[in-house]
């Protein structure tokens, strides 16, 4: 590119020095004229050519410097027109999407109302079928009602499934009052805790619902639930064998209340307590409340004035975590057996000595504490057995302070199974 435009340049002023020589000597050929040019006047034609060719070269080159200005600024042009057509293709596809959005949200909002509206004339079914004389017809309205609550639960709308359960367990309540119901009752423990087990048949769960049996008779199992809203059965009664609670997780807040409860027994049986509550206040039964290789991990127990005058056992259990330690003790016997303990698990007292002893005495029945083969890990504090006053190892002080305040030395023998 150099060599070519210094060769062009060579050849414009040759061209310009030939054309001002030929028109100086008025010939084609000034080179050949007579007389000759002389070299002053050489120079002044090579210079006029200069001149001129530098003239030249500078109005090409605004010339060529206009056309590229109007070459830009038209391709700005271009450029702007083609971003406002953009834009106003933008704002035409942002309206139509918002309008599709629109229609489709209305869309959606029919089928829910439609959804919504065969949900609850289903709920008006099953009511009615809960309310037929044939047992045949209510138990249909059981599973009808309990699958409904699915449906609800579907729909992300746990205030309607909450409806669905009371319905059940009102139903339940007014058939175990009346002293009937038999299989329709049954059916209506069997769907509840369905739906509360950790792999259950069915696929779904009523996690965080709330299930009131107070004040009932129900089942006497729970068996691999998985509780982390809340199963009410309080105030509730049962005779003969034992109420258990096997492979049951007490997580995420889960509550599980026996709170004045009156059962023959109360079985714990390889229950994880992660999180929640687990109120067993007030809790009468007729033999013991046994904790059986079961684990401690966070869930608040509440023991207070529970299996007043029985035995409470923990028989092969893991304390990691008690928030709620043992107090108000009202037991006849309280045992810690194969125990492995990392946390504090009895309640502090004002005084280290005597402060079991004065729990003991604000009791009606006095109490034996009896810790056999557990191990106290990670510095949790150890639980020193203490025998009752009938037994002739109770403290001859204490034995006198509570003969003092009314007691009578009493027997430790007190049957269990």
């Amino acid at each position: 590119m150099f060599l070519f435009g210094f060769l062009f340049s060579l050849a414009v002023m040759s061209c310009l020095s030939w054309l001002i020589a030929a028109y100086e000597t008025a010939n084609w050929l000034p080179w050949l004229h007579e007389p000759r040019l002389s070299q002053d006047k050489l120079f002044e034609i090579f210079r006029n050519a200069v001149t001129v060719g530098a003239a030249l070269g500078v109005g090409i080159t605004l010339f060529f410097s206009y056309r590229r200005q109007r070459t830009t600024e038209a391709t700005q042009r271009i450029t702007a027109e083609a971003q406002r057509t953009a834009a106003e293709a933008q704002k035409t596809a942002a309206a139509a999407l918002e309008l599709s959005t629109k229609q489709h949200e209305l869309e959606r909002e029919r089928r829910q109302d439609a959804v919504v509206s065969e949900l609850r004339s289903r709920y008006s079914v099953a009511a009615e079928q809960l309310s037929a004389e044939a047992f045949t017809v209510k138990i249909a309205g059981v599973f009808a009602l309990a699958t409904l609550a699915d449906d609800w639960d579907r729909q992300q709308s746990p205030a309607d499934r909450q409806t669905c359960i009371d319905l059940l367990l009102e139903t339940y309540r007014a058939l175990s009052l009346e002293g009937g119901g038999g299989a329709v009752t049954s059916a209506i423990w069997r769907s509840v805790m369905d739906r509360f087990r950790m792999h259950n048949r069915l696929g779904q769960r009523w996690a965080g619902g709330y299930v009131n049996f107070n004040g009932t008779s129900p089942e006497s199992m729970l068996v691999a639930l998985r509780i982390d809203g809340s199963i009410d059965l309080s105030q509730t009664h049962s005779v003969g064998a034992p109420f258990v609670v096997q492979s049951v997780v007490l997580a995420r807040g889960g509550v599980l209340n026996f709170n004045g409860a009156s059962h023959s027994g109360l079985e714990f049986r390889s229950c994880v307590f992660e999180s929640g509550r687990l109120d067993l206040q007030e809790l009468h039964v007729e033999q013991r409340i046994v904790f059986q290789q079961c684990s401690f991990n966070g869930t608040y127990v509440v023991l207070d004035d529970a299996a007043r005058g029985k035995n409470i056992e923990f028989i092969g259990c893991s304390f990691t975590a008690f928030p709620n330690p043992i107090r108000n003790l009202t037991m006849r016997k309280l045992k810690f057996i194969d125990c492995e303990i990392s946390t504090r698990v009895m309640a502090d007292s004002e005084d280290p000595t005597e402060g079991i002893y004065r729990l003991m005495r604000r009791s009606v029945y006095p109490f034996d504490l009896i810790v056999r083969g557990s191990r106290f890990e990670n510095g949790a504090p150890e639980i020193e057995p203490v025998s009752s006053p009938g037994d002739p190892y109770f403290p001859e002080r204490m034995r006198s302070q509570h003969l003092q305040e009314g007691g009578k030395p009493e027997s430790d023998d007190v049957p269990s199974r």
